[in-house]
């Protein structure tokens, strides 16, 4: 969500629809994880990403994420 934020019309939020993720290498207890999101495909109000997860230069895992945009008030509103 905060990889977009910046971009989305005013009144607007992202909500998730799927995410795939493979975990590919363990980190040790105290390790920084630093993941990434980089947006790959737009398509109207579907956003498709591919996300990673690092420990310095080391991969950690790597997948795809898709988000949704959606009008903040009326998807909170549904939330009751």
């Amino acid at each position: 969500m905060l990889a977009v934020k910046d971009e989305l019309p005013e009144g607007c939020t992202t909500v998730g629809g799927h995410i795939e993720f493979s975990h590919l290498r363990p980190s040790k207890i105290g390790d920084v994880v630093r993941a990434e999101a980089e947006v790959t495909k737009v398509d109207g109000k579907k956003i498709e990403f591919k996300v990673t997860a690092f420990s310095g230069d080391t991969l950690l895992g790597e997948g795809t994420h898709l988000r949704f945009i959606v009008d903040r008030d009326k998807f909170i509103s549904k939330l009751g």
